[in-house]
């Protein structure tokens, strides 16, 4: 590797807080080490690596025929791959294929379109997945037939809920079905909130009240 020089550049001491008091004085300046162009070659695609300190530095017209040196002797792209996949060449796996579920309305085997699109089987197998647990077709069909009545299905933040449950628990009211209805879920969707929380270690998810853990404590 060529040997670092260094080179003396104006700075702002008020952008430069870490600056010494000698560098304050006089004309405030700092010696910048100037890396070499090229610290050596990817082992994997042999395009010419630029230290990160010099890639940061240099204009996109400069690294045209470079990329930044990642670590290993690996270029970015390879790099990345390596730590993904535990391999320079590695490529992501490819989707897994999930069991067609029947449409809740005409019964045929349905799958979302994602997985469709990557699987020719079973896109000739299955219809695309919509809302509501229809196949497309129904799913248009339906909402042809609601009309004005048509109300579009509300989401609701995973946060949001939680910590709506959370002030409502710590305030006395540990009714699953109550606070459902105060928060605009149905009494399943909240149960599925909170048991995939304490899945996950949230304590969120908990259902005994505040004055029941106050209890439970001094006992």
């Amino acid at each position: 590797m060529a040997e670092v020089t260094t080179r003396r550049v104006p700075v702002d001491p008020r952008t430069a807080p870490k600056m010494t008091d000698a560098q304050r004085r006089g004309d405030a300046s700092l010696n910048i080490p100037i890396y070499p162009k090229q610290v050596g070659e990817c082992k994997v695609c042999g395009v010419a690596l630029m230290s990160k300190h010099r890639w940061a530095a240099t204009s996109p017209e400069g690294r045209k025929g470079f990329s930044a040196h990642a670590g290993r002797g690996l270029c970015r792209a390879h790099h990345h791959r390596d730590l993904r996949y535990g391999d320079p060449l590695g490529e992501a796996p490819p989707p897994t294929r999930s069991a067609p579920r029947p449409c809740v309305k005409c019964k045929a085997p349905t799958a979302t379109a994602r997985a469709r699109a990557a699987d020719p089987v079973l896109r000739a197998e299955t219809r695309t997945r919509d809302s509501r647990g229809m196949c497309r077709v129904c799913y248009r069909k339906w909402r042809r037939q609601q009309g004005d009545k048509f109300v579009p299905t509300e989401f609701h933040k995973r946060e949001d809920v939680l910590e709506d449950w959370v002030w409502i628990r710590d305030h006395g009211d540990g009714d699953l079905k109550r606070a459902a209805d105060r928060m605009g879920l149905t009494l399943r969707a909240l149960e599925l909130h909170l048991s995939r929380a304490r899945a996950r270690g949230d304590l969120r998810g908990s259902t005994e009240t505040f004055a029941h853990d106050m209890r439970r404590s001094a006992a």
